[in-house]
């Protein structure tokens, strides 16, 4: 091992130190698309689009559907590319590198939020040993009724306080959302408040009972979102928390809907975007264009906290480096995208055709993964 790891300190960006000591809270939204979200429908989305910096080249770093994908990547930011489910391969290890359990050593009280059972994934054993101080799940809920999928209002409802603890200690809290997750050609009465609004509006009326579930949930996310805000403004922790919010994968249960509303869906990987957010009240809000993907999360979380960390035990970067290295974010041993060229199943769909620099990028990219 010892041959292998060179113990390279990673770069540090202008924003290094930025937000030590704050609270951060970091929400993985099951199956939200940008194309689901409405500002009149989903007012809570648009307030952390508009107060934070938003990534418009984000992409899914997760196999198809694997929700699991996009959490263990984004919470280690370590690179694999295999076809079983590594919380259940290997819950077992201990992951010091991983994002709660740095924070945590530098202070941080630790928790993740789910509102599905705790063994789903595997996490009741793997989110200990990622660093979770305490997992809190549907079991720890009050729900009034059976519905399709728990709603995501409820959880952060019941849950608000224990996601903001208003205590002396710095917080780190992962929520993960399920009520957007599909399938999405059933119609679920628990949505109704919602339907009824897109089914009176002449924008959405006529649309697929898909895209009007998805979007249903979606508002029901927001909804409780808009519970989390609120109790942030309440108890004045808005100023000194920072919210990451992203999407873990595209909305594959109505793939023919995602295709048809992606903006520019015919460009190769364009429907692998998802939504990325940084909100904080001492980051600059507006847009950004760097190519990014779940790998980054952890390495830009360690660099804004002003920790330290070698580069060699985390695939990603700090979104916020001047001069990020062109690391191709891998969703195969086939098909890649940088800045220089698009690979799609050994095929250059954009970019550079340089065929040395493909064979040297696929080399390389059969190196890292196997690595």
């Amino acid at each position: 091992i010892d041959a292998q790891i060179t113990y390279t300190i990673a770069d540090k960006s202008p924003y290094f130190g930025l937000l030590e000591g704050q609270n951060v809270i970091m929400i993985m939204c099951e199956t939200c698309e940008e194309y689901a979200f409405d500002r009149e429908y989903t007012p809570n989305y648009y307030r952390l689009v508009d107060e934070g910096l938003y990534f418009t080249n984000f992409y899914s770093a997760a196999k198809n559907n694997y929700t699991y994908d996009a959490e263990f990547k984004s919470l280690t930011s370590m690179m694999y590319f295999q076809a079983d489910n590594f919380m259940y391969t290997f819950g077992n290890n201990l992951y010091l590198n991983a994002i709660p359990h740095v924070l945590m050593e530098n202070g941080y009280r630790t928790a993740s939020f789910h509102d599905y059972y705790l063994d789903f994934f595997n996490r009741d054993v793997i989110h200990p040993n990622l660093g979770f101080e305490n997992f809190y799940a549907y079991e720890n809920l009050v729900y009034e009724e059976e519905t399709f999928w728990p709603l995501d209002s409820v959880m952060f409802d019941q849950f608000k306080d224990l996601i903001a603890p208003v205590q002396e200690d710095p917080f780190f809290s992962f929520v993960i959302t399920v009520t957007p997750h599909g399938t999405h050609n059933e119609y679920r009465d628990e949505l109704k408040p919602f339907y009824d609004l897109l089914d009176a509006d002449p924008m959405y009326q006529d649309r697929e009972l898909e895209f009007k579930t998805l979007m249903a949930a979606q508002m029901n996310f927001d909804l409780g979102l808009g519970y989390l805000l609120d109790h942030l403004e309440e108890n004045n922790l808005m100023d000194s928390t920072t919210i990451i919010l992203f999407s873990d994968h595209k909305n594959y249960s109505s793939y023919t809907v995602t295709d048809k509303y992606t903006e520019n869906s015919e460009i190769p990987y364009e429907v692998e975007k998802v939504p990325m957010i940084i909100r904080s009240s001492l980051i600059p809000a507006g847009q950004t264009d760097v190519l990014s993907s779940h790998y980054d999360i952890t390495p830009t979380i360690m660099d804004l906290m002003g920790i330290s960390y070698y580069q060699d035990f985390y695939y990603g970067q700090s979104l916020f480096l001047e001069n990020r290295l062109d690391l191709p974010i891998i969703l195969s041993y086939s098909s890649w995208i940088s800045h220089q060229m698009t690979v799609q199943f050994e095929e250059i769909v954009a970019g550079e055709t340089d065929e040395e620099l493909f064979q040297e990028t696929r080399l390389w990219v059969y190196d890292v993964i196997d690595r």
